[in-house]
């Protein structure tokens, strides 16, 4: 089911008589729940969402408005969305009165940052006259107004009530300046005086509350220096031990207080080949150190995309350009290792947080899509998670840290394929389109922009042949829209809230789950009774109502089995079940271990073991035939599979008697599949070989 906000109520009736609805409800929501939370490590689950709740509005994407077709540069910050239009400035609140035109700049826009000083936010311009203006916007035109213009103005940072920027008057060269709450803008300090350039690049962060930065000045050119905004206090911080930084910038990025880098720098037996260091620091000199060197005759290596996971950097290294490996440290020369290769010859994507683990995918060469991967930082735990269909181009994908959003291909009836928007909690049995869990369709989404557990995205469908219509959506996928009572999964060891649970969901975890469902009530009832399978379970009598209760808002551990529930919750008006008995709320959840078909995402062929030289799979990549050819390593009956890669059986190709010894022939025609890749598998006794197969058109 689809929710829209109409501008008038003529606009409602027409479209619901265009789509053939012949009743509906005007609901508001007003949920009072008390909810106390605290901040500790939440225990990995895994969700698997249903898209039905008894006829009970979901929390499908809401309709703002149509918005100009060459809409771009979407930002959001503290929930509101800014973007931009030929040289208007728009914005949106997530409401349809909301959303917006702002402000016409009258110069074309270099960049929308959601860097914000109070209830401003800022952006900047290109003047007439080639100089870089600074803006600023608290969302109303009176209130959008220039603050300067320079040679060059790049806004870097928010630190201590201040904005940093890297700025070139054209007396100073460029350095470092700072704009205040009071809108005044000034020089931190002229670190290379007269006209030469202070600031290198665009290295600048904050690690232990201290900003760091990298400058041309100090022994031997470029170093790592530090400011507390005042010119005195804008000093050396670390005197770096070489001289020759052959890319741009250093990398710097903070992991619990520690400041990792990398140096490139060319070979001195080659024209073009590169090695690379990784570096630690404290801030100061004493306390950087080399952790690792990657230098080799005939190579080139680069590493970068610094990301901080579970307190330790993952980064990639990638060598003469095509092959991509995953790399971690924890900060120690020995913690400094490869966890696996995951790509060759392709445009690698950023990462993408969710909970705990990361996401990256990447485009290869013949611009085919690659399954996008998920890590938790160790070679078990990086296995891909969803595979593209063919011909997907993949849009700017976001996340809310909960969920990644993307989009996708889906097949439609007739064979046709369409392009839809996709959410997902890293797992194969939650990676599901909007389409098919509301109904509707969100064909051509772009501009993915996360506002903090929420998103807006936009979508671009024809209206008639030729013409588009650009539509601006916002989408909370946590609780329902309406005025309805529903369940909140709860981590029980942190006291927050997991997810939305809905009737159908599933439960997979592969540990002890320490986890409570709380009863989120329309009202403030005396009481609520919860049935577990028919049979009383728990009575509360105050908020948060749990089902396994708790003291004071510290919710207790609800002891988890796997198998079925049904799940019922009653308010009462007096307490102790007593009074009259409100609404019962019943939902049906099925808690399983772990059981997807999972796969590593090693670059090598096999998968399950290193039995590479028992079986041959050619050609491969093929258009159509696949032949594949094993020597069994026992007696019994073979089986062999071809699945997708999130797991799910195609079909049984083999399934025989065979002898220790025997080369076993057999093909698969892949003409009535979509191209992308696949898995094949085979098992006989103690034999079990899996691997990649490439269906292409």
């Amino acid at each position: 089911m689809q929710v829209f906000l109409w501008d008038t109520a003529d606009d409602q009736e027409n479209y619901l008589s265009e789509v053939g609805i012949c009743g509906y409800n005007k609901i508001n929501f007003n949920l009072t729940t008390f909810i106390m939370k605290k901040t500790l490590k939440i225990t990995q689950l895994v969700i698997l969402f249903s898209c039905s709740f008894f006829g009970i509005a979901l929390a499908q994407p809401t309709l703002l408005k149509s918005i100009p077709s060459g809409s771009i540069n979407f930002v959001s910050s503290e929930g509101r969305l800014f973007f931009t239009s030929g040289d208007s400035l728009w914005t949106s609140d997530g409401s349809t009165s909301g959303t917006y035109f702002i402000k016409k700049t009258g110069e074309p826009f270099v960049r929308l940052t959601n860097f914000r000083l109070g209830t401003f936010i800022y952006f900047t311009t290109q003047q007439a006259d080639g100089k870089t203006a600074l803006w600023r916007t608290n969302g109303t035109g009176a209130n959008t107004t220039k603050v300067a213009a320079y040679a060059q103005i790049n806004p870097f940072v928010v630190y201590n009530n201040n904005l940093y920027l890297g700025i070139d008057d054209g007396i100073h060269g460029y350095e470092l300046w700072k704009l205040n709450l009071s809108n005044s803008l000034s020089m931190v300090k002229d670190i290379v005086p007269g006209s030469g350039n202070g600031i290198a690049y665009y290295d600048i962060i904050v690690s232990s509350n201290i900003l760091y930065f990298t400058a041309f000045a100090g022994p031997g050119g470029i170093n790592i220096w530090k400011t507390n905004g005042t010119e005195s206090g804008t000093v050396l911080a670390v005197d770096l031990p070489f001289t020759d930084v052959y890319y741009n910038g250093l990398g710097l990025k903070d992991v619990n207080g520690s400041i990792y880098f990398a140096r490139h720098y060319k070979l001195e037996q080659s024209i073009s080949d590169t090695g690379v260091e990784l570096w630690i620091s404290n801030g100061t000199t004493a306390g950087t150190n080399l952790l690792y060197t990657y230098e080799d005759e005939y190579t080139s290596y680069s590493i970068g995309q610094f990301t901080s996971l579970n307190g330790k950097l993952i980064f990639l290294n990638t060598w003469n350009n095509e092959y991509v490996t995953l790399w971690t440290s924890d900060g120690t020369i020995n913690g400094t290792v490869e966890i696996t290769a995951l790509f060759f010859d392709d445009a690698i994507s950023p990462f993408f947080q969710v909970k705990d683990k990361l996401a990256i995918t990447s485009i290869n060469n013949n611009n085919f899509q690659n399954p996008f991967i998920k890590t938790d930082g160790t070679e078990e735990g990086t296995i891909y998670f969803h595979n593209f269909g063919p011909y997907s181009s993949l849009a700017k994908p976001a996340t809310t840290g909960k969920f990644l959003f993307f989009n996708d291909l889906i097949p439609l009836p007739g064979g046709d394929l369409e392009d839809e928007l996709f959410q997902s909690d890293l797992t194969p049995e939650n990676t599901k389109s909007l389409r098919s869990l509301f109904g509707t369709s969100f064909e051509y989404s772009g501009n993915i922009t996360p506002a903090g557990e929420n998103i807006y995205f936009t979508t671009n469908p024809y209206i008639y042949p030729g013409v588009r219509d650009l539509k601006l959506w916002s989408y909370n996928p946590n609780k329902p829209l309406g005025n309805v009572p529903y369940f909140t999964l709860v981590n029980a060891n942190s006291d927050t809230d997991i997810a939305w649970l809905k009737d159908g969901d599933y439960i997979f975890t592969s540990e002890t789950p320490q986890i409570n469902i709380r009863y989120n009530s329309i009202s403030m009832p005396g009481s609520v009774v919860f049935k577990l399978n028919g049979g009383i379970y728990r009575t509360e009598n105050q908020p948060p109502y749990s089902l396994a209760g708790d003291t004071d808002g510290d919710y207790n551990i609800w002891p988890l089995s796997t198998g079925v529930y049904e799940l019922t919750a009653i308010p009462y008006s007096s307490a102790g079940g007593g009074g009259t008995a409100g609404t019962p709320l019943t939902i049906h959840i099925t808690v399983k271990d772990s059981s997807v078909f999972s796969y590593s995402a090693r670059k090598g062929e096999i998968l399950d073991n290193s039995e590479s030289t028992n079986i041959e799979a050619y050609p491969n990549p093929s258009p159509d035939y696949f032949n594949f050819s094993i020597l069994s390593k026992d007696n019994g009956i073979a089986k062999a599979e071809i699945y997708k890669m999130d797991g799910s059986l195609i079909q049984t190709i083999l399934d025989d008697n065979v002898t220790e010894g025997q080369s076993v022939y057999f093909s698969w025609n892949g003409n009535a599949h979509q191209q992308g890749m696949y898995l094949f598998k085979y098992s006989c006794g103690s034999q079990s070989i899996t691997r990649k197969i490439v269906l292409t058109r």
